[in-house]
């Protein structure tokens, strides 16, 4: 593991920043955890045992942030569902619902595909899989709301970020591009980048080192359990966001240190940053 590193200065600029001398300092906080959660907080019944250097709601800013891809910061599930279909459809196979794929991704593709599909079409139903997914995966992808803004302010305030995905490197960078977070961020780590994913200890243990970060200095958000895992291997904690596949009470349940609705109301609530959501306009 690297030395632990000073935090980056803050731009001096950043109008989001109310205290820009401290960019890094936790949020005091004397909010009781029994009442009623902030605005964009869900209500979960009894919270989360935190991570220990989370307490309640003062949610300390790192200067190393790490996010998923998937149901964090883009929508890519119609694809997604389209290439499992695909694979099912070609080889026979009973095609689930929507909802069951949804339910059940989150992990690698092949794990997923297991729950599908005998042990001994696994291969074959992964390589239809991958091949109709080279074909159409710039189709249908969005960038989930406040998304961008956040990347944008959080990059301003001299944080390094980075991407922490099962999906492959390859793929993940080129939708980073296509949608205008490449710029912001300092790192995409993805599957075929390393021989490990999430939540082996050793990619998350990669994404820090890559970043020049340690443990107490960085955080994982993402929208599933794997999430928390991978956070968790690498010593970090995970802050949860149900945009993706998963409740806010599994995500609870699997030790997430905060679980928002969405981006803007953990930026609100973890960050102190109040997003200026930008329409959403279609893209060619």
């Amino acid at each position: 593991m690297p030395t632990r590193p000073s935090a980056p200065p803050p731009a001096p600029s950043d109008p989001t920043n109310p205290s820009p001398s401290k960019p890094f300092s936790a949020r005091s906080s004397t909010a009781d955890p029994s009442a009623a959660p902030p605005s964009g907080r869900l209500p979960i019944p009894g919270l989360s045992p935190p991570h220990p250097r989370l307490h309640n709601d003062a949610v300390r800013i790192h200067p190393f942030i790490l996010f998923d891809l998937d149901g964090t910061l883009i929508d890519h599930f119609a694809v997604i569902a389209r290439c499992y279909r695909h694979a099912l459809s070609s080889l026979g196979c009973e095609v689930p619902s929507p909802e069951v794929i949804r339910r059940s991704v989150g992990g690698s593709m092949e794990v997923t595909m297991r729950g599908f599909v005998d042990a001994e079409r696994v291969t074959e139903a992964a390589r239809l899989w991958r091949e109709h997914f080279e074909a159409i995966f710039l189709e249908e992808l969005t960038l989930l709301p406040g998304a961008l803004e956040l990347v944008s302010v959080l990059h301003r305030r001299g944080c390094r970020l980075g991407v922490l995905t099962n999906k492959i490197g390859d793929h993940s960078r080129a939708i980073c591009r296509h949608l205008g977070l490449d710029p912001f961020l300092d790192l995409v780590l993805g599957a075929k980048d390393t021989p490990y994913r999430k939540p082996q200890p050793e990619f998350s243990r990669l994404a820090l080192e890559k970043l020049g970060a340690h443990p107490d200095e960085a955080v994982l958000i993402g929208d599933s359990p794997f999430d928390v895992d991978a956070a968790r291997a690498g010593g970090f904690p995970c802050l949860g966001v149900t945009t993706g596949t998963h409740t806010a009470e599994e995500l609870r349940a699997a030790g997430c240190s905060g679980i928002f609705d969405g981006l803007p109301a953990l930026a609100r609530e973890a960050y102190g940053i109040e997003l200026a959501l930008a329409p959403a306009a279609p893209r060619p």
